[in-house]
Protein backbone atom coordinates (compact mmCIF):
# COMPACT_ATOMS: atom_id res chain seq x y z
CA UNK A 1 0.00 0.00 0.00
CA UNK A 2 1.85 3.00 -1.11
CA UNK A 3 -0.52 5.84 0.37
CA UNK A 4 -3.38 6.56 1.93
CA UNK A 5 -7.07 5.40 0.22
CA UNK A 6 -10.68 4.41 1.30
CA UNK A 7 -9.43 0.77 2.80
CA UNK A 8 -8.61 2.79 6.08
CA UNK A 9 -10.46 1.91 9.27
CA UNK A 10 -11.12 -0.97 11.46
CA UNK A 11 -13.57 -3.31 11.40
CA UNK A 12 -15.75 -4.27 14.55
CA UNK A 13 -18.35 -6.90 15.32
CA UNK A 14 -21.24 -6.54 17.64
CA UNK A 15 -24.13 -9.09 19.02
CA UNK A 16 -27.33 -8.73 20.55
CA UNK A 17 -30.10 -10.76 21.82
CA UNK A 18 -33.14 -10.20 20.47
CA UNK A 19 -36.09 -10.44 23.04
CA UNK A 20 -38.20 -12.39 20.61
CA UNK A 21 -37.46 -14.12 17.31
CA UNK A 22 -35.41 -11.60 15.25
CA UNK A 23 -38.04 -10.77 12.37
CA UNK A 24 -40.19 -9.87 15.25
CA UNK A 25 -37.84 -7.66 17.16
CA UNK A 26 -37.89 -4.16 17.46
CA UNK A 27 -34.05 -3.48 17.48
CA UNK A 28 -34.37 0.13 18.89
CA UNK A 29 -33.60 -0.59 22.18
CA UNK A 30 -31.27 -3.62 21.63
CA UNK A 31 -28.34 -3.62 24.18
CA UNK A 32 -25.01 -4.39 21.82
CA UNK A 33 -21.60 -5.84 23.02
CA UNK A 34 -18.98 -5.97 21.07
CA UNK A 35 -17.28 -9.83 20.15
CA UNK A 36 -14.44 -7.91 17.44
CA UNK A 37 -12.59 -6.05 16.48
CA UNK A 38 -9.71 -5.08 13.65
CA UNK A 39 -6.84 -2.47 13.19
CA UNK A 40 -4.01 -2.07 11.44
CA UNK A 41 -1.84 -5.37 11.45
CA UNK A 42 1.76 -5.69 12.65
CA UNK A 43 3.11 -4.69 8.69
CA UNK A 44 1.29 -1.35 9.52
CA UNK A 45 -1.45 -2.05 6.73
CA UNK A 46 -5.22 -2.16 7.42
CA UNK A 47 -7.48 -5.02 8.10
CA UNK A 48 -9.35 -3.44 5.87
CA UNK A 49 -6.99 -3.07 2.99
CA UNK A 50 -7.21 -7.14 2.72
CA UNK A 51 -11.36 -6.86 1.76
CA UNK A 52 -9.92 -4.23 -0.55
CA UNK A 53 -7.81 -6.21 -1.81
CA UNK A 54 -11.31 -8.93 -1.99
CA UNK A 55 -9.57 -11.07 0.95
CA UNK A 56 -12.01 -12.16 3.48
CA UNK A 57 -11.80 -11.64 7.34
CA UNK A 58 -13.39 -14.11 9.51
CA UNK A 59 -14.48 -13.66 13.74
CA UNK A 60 -14.98 -15.87 16.00
CA UNK A 61 -18.26 -16.52 18.16
CA UNK A 62 -17.62 -16.12 21.72
CA UNK A 63 -17.61 -19.75 23.52
CA UNK A 64 -20.33 -19.37 25.91
CA UNK A 65 -23.39 -17.30 24.60
CA UNK A 66 -26.52 -18.06 26.67
CA UNK A 67 -29.20 -19.76 24.10
CA UNK A 68 -31.51 -17.32 21.92
CA UNK A 69 -31.79 -15.45 18.70
CA UNK A 70 -29.21 -12.70 18.59
CA UNK A 71 -28.31 -10.09 15.91
CA UNK A 72 -24.45 -10.02 14.47
CA UNK A 73 -23.90 -6.51 13.49
CA UNK A 74 -20.69 -6.29 11.41
CA UNK A 75 -19.52 -2.49 9.95
CA UNK A 76 -16.95 -1.04 8.60
CA UNK A 77 -15.81 2.64 9.32
CA UNK A 78 -13.72 4.48 6.79
CA UNK A 79 -11.64 7.50 8.36
CA UNK A 80 -9.69 8.50 4.80
CA UNK A 81 -11.40 11.30 5.15
CA UNK A 82 -11.33 11.27 9.14
CA UNK A 83 -9.37 14.21 9.65
CA UNK A 84 -12.55 16.36 9.43
CA UNK A 85 -15.45 16.18 12.28
CA UNK A 86 -17.84 14.10 10.38
CA UNK A 87 -15.66 12.97 7.77
CA UNK A 88 -15.52 9.36 8.96
CA UNK A 89 -17.84 6.84 6.90
CA UNK A 90 -19.85 4.05 8.67
CA UNK A 91 -20.84 0.63 6.72
CA UNK A 92 -23.11 -1.86 8.59
CA UNK A 93 -24.52 -4.86 8.01
CA UNK A 94 -26.33 -7.83 9.83
CA UNK A 95 -27.32 -10.88 10.07
CA UNK A 96 -29.33 -12.90 12.44
CA UNK A 97 -27.87 -16.25 14.04
CA UNK A 98 -30.09 -18.57 16.48
CA UNK A 99 -27.64 -20.07 19.31
CA UNK A 100 -28.81 -23.36 21.12
CA UNK A 101 -26.88 -24.10 24.54
CA UNK A 102 -27.06 -24.47 28.29
CA UNK A 103 -24.85 -21.43 29.33
CA UNK A 104 -26.38 -18.70 31.66
CA UNK A 105 -24.95 -15.41 32.14
CA UNK A 106 -23.94 -11.78 30.78
CA UNK A 107 -21.60 -9.46 28.56
CA UNK A 108 -20.03 -6.66 29.79
CA UNK A 109 -19.58 -3.97 28.96
CA UNK A 110 -22.77 -3.17 26.79
CA UNK A 111 -23.94 -0.33 25.20
CA UNK A 112 -26.96 1.23 22.61
CA UNK A 113 -26.80 2.22 18.89
CA UNK A 114 -26.97 4.78 18.51
CA UNK A 115 -24.96 6.16 21.74
CA UNK A 116 -21.60 3.85 21.60
CA UNK A 117 -20.37 6.28 19.46
CA UNK A 118 -19.39 10.28 19.62
CA UNK A 119 -18.44 12.58 16.99
CA UNK A 120 -15.15 13.51 18.15
CA UNK A 121 -13.88 10.58 19.60
CA UNK A 122 -10.61 9.50 18.93
CA UNK A 123 -11.43 6.22 16.70
CA UNK A 124 -13.90 8.86 14.87
CA UNK A 125 -12.54 12.17 14.45
CA UNK A 126 -8.30 11.31 13.67
CA UNK A 127 -5.56 12.56 11.69
CA UNK A 128 -4.47 9.57 9.74
CA UNK A 129 -2.16 11.56 7.94
CA UNK A 130 0.50 13.31 9.92
CA UNK A 131 1.52 10.21 11.66
CA UNK A 132 0.32 7.18 9.67
CA UNK A 133 2.62 4.78 12.22
CA UNK A 134 0.60 6.30 14.91
CA UNK A 135 -1.74 3.54 17.09
CA UNK A 136 -5.34 3.66 16.78
CA UNK A 137 -7.77 3.77 19.84
CA UNK A 138 -11.10 1.92 18.69
CA UNK A 139 -14.00 3.49 19.63
CA UNK A 140 -17.01 2.30 21.24
CA UNK A 141 -17.17 -0.25 24.06
CA UNK A 142 -13.95 -2.69 24.87
CA UNK A 143 -14.50 -6.11 23.65
CA UNK A 144 -17.17 -7.76 25.84
CA UNK A 145 -16.46 -10.64 28.59
CA UNK A 146 -19.13 -13.11 29.61
CA UNK A 147 -20.14 -13.14 32.99
CA UNK A 148 -21.74 -16.64 34.13
CA UNK A 149 -24.78 -16.66 36.76
CA UNK A 150 -23.19 -17.41 39.98
CA UNK A 151 -19.48 -17.16 38.78
CA UNK A 152 -16.97 -14.48 39.77
CA UNK A 153 -15.01 -15.41 36.20
CA UNK A 154 -15.12 -13.91 32.77
CA UNK A 155 -13.76 -14.83 29.50
CA UNK A 156 -13.38 -12.77 26.06
CA UNK A 157 -11.99 -15.72 24.48
CA UNK A 158 -13.94 -16.98 21.10
CA UNK A 159 -14.24 -20.38 19.89
CA UNK A 160 -13.35 -21.89 16.07
CA UNK A 161 -16.66 -20.66 14.95
CA UNK A 162 -16.52 -17.77 12.23
CA UNK A 163 -18.30 -15.86 10.14
CA UNK A 164 -16.54 -13.14 7.34
CA UNK A 165 -16.90 -9.59 7.34
CA UNK A 166 -18.94 -7.75 4.39
CA UNK A 167 -18.30 -4.98 2.30
CA UNK A 168 -21.08 -5.67 0.50
CA UNK A 169 -23.75 -2.50 0.83
CA UNK A 170 -27.20 -4.38 -0.49
CA UNK A 171 -30.01 -3.42 1.61
CA UNK A 172 -31.70 -6.57 0.84
CA UNK A 173 -29.94 -9.33 1.80
CA UNK A 174 -26.37 -8.07 3.80
CA UNK A 175 -23.86 -10.83 4.79
CA UNK A 176 -21.03 -11.38 6.92
CA UNK A 177 -19.20 -12.34 4.03
CA UNK A 178 -16.56 -10.26 1.81
CA UNK A 179 -17.92 -11.69 -1.30
CA UNK A 180 -21.38 -10.57 -2.58
CA UNK A 181 -22.44 -13.33 -4.14
CA UNK A 182 -22.17 -15.73 -0.80
CA UNK A 183 -25.32 -13.41 1.05
CA UNK A 184 -25.29 -16.56 3.66
CA UNK A 185 -23.25 -17.52 7.11
CA UNK A 186 -22.02 -20.41 7.16
CA UNK A 187 -23.29 -22.32 10.16
CA UNK A 188 -20.99 -22.41 13.17
CA UNK A 189 -20.48 -24.27 16.44
CA UNK A 190 -19.30 -21.99 19.22
CA UNK A 191 -18.84 -24.72 21.98
CA UNK A 192 -19.12 -28.19 20.48
CA UNK A 193 -20.50 -29.66 24.11
CA UNK A 194 -23.00 -26.98 24.82
CA UNK A 195 -23.28 -24.20 22.09
CA UNK A 196 -24.02 -24.19 18.04
CA UNK A 197 -24.84 -21.05 16.27
CA UNK A 198 -26.60 -21.15 12.74
CA UNK A 199 -27.97 -18.12 10.71
CA UNK A 200 -31.78 -17.50 9.96
CA UNK A 201 -32.84 -14.49 7.05
CA UNK A 202 -32.37 -11.52 7.96
CA UNK A 203 -35.84 -9.34 7.81
CA UNK A 204 -37.71 -7.09 10.24
CA UNK A 205 -34.40 -6.73 12.49
CA UNK A 206 -32.46 -5.69 9.47
CA UNK A 207 -33.40 -1.80 9.68
CA UNK A 208 -31.20 -1.34 12.82
CA UNK A 209 -28.15 -1.88 9.94
CA UNK A 210 -29.25 -0.52 6.94
CA UNK A 211 -31.76 2.39 7.47
CA UNK A 212 -28.99 4.94 7.53
CA UNK A 213 -25.78 3.37 5.79
CA UNK A 214 -24.18 5.96 3.22
CA UNK A 215 -21.34 6.29 0.26
CA UNK A 216 -20.56 9.41 1.04
CA UNK A 217 -19.23 11.63 3.85
CA UNK A 218 -21.80 11.77 6.22
CA UNK A 219 -22.43 15.33 7.67
CA UNK A 220 -24.04 13.74 10.93
CA UNK A 221 -24.71 10.09 10.91
CA UNK A 222 -27.45 8.79 13.68
CA UNK A 223 -25.03 6.13 14.56
CA UNK A 224 -23.95 8.95 16.74
CA UNK A 225 -25.24 10.56 19.47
Amino acid sequence: MDSLGPYEGPLMTYMALCETTCDQYDPTNATWFKIDEAGKKSDGNWTQYDLYEGKSYSITLPPKIPAGDYLIRHEIIALHAAIALYGAEFYPSCTQVHISGNDSGTFTPTGSIPGIYHDNDPGIEVDLYTNPKAAYSFPGPAIATFQEDGSSNSTSDNSTSSSTSSTSDSSTSPSTSSTPTSPTVPSSSADSSTTSATATPTTGAQASCTANRKRRIMRKSTFLS
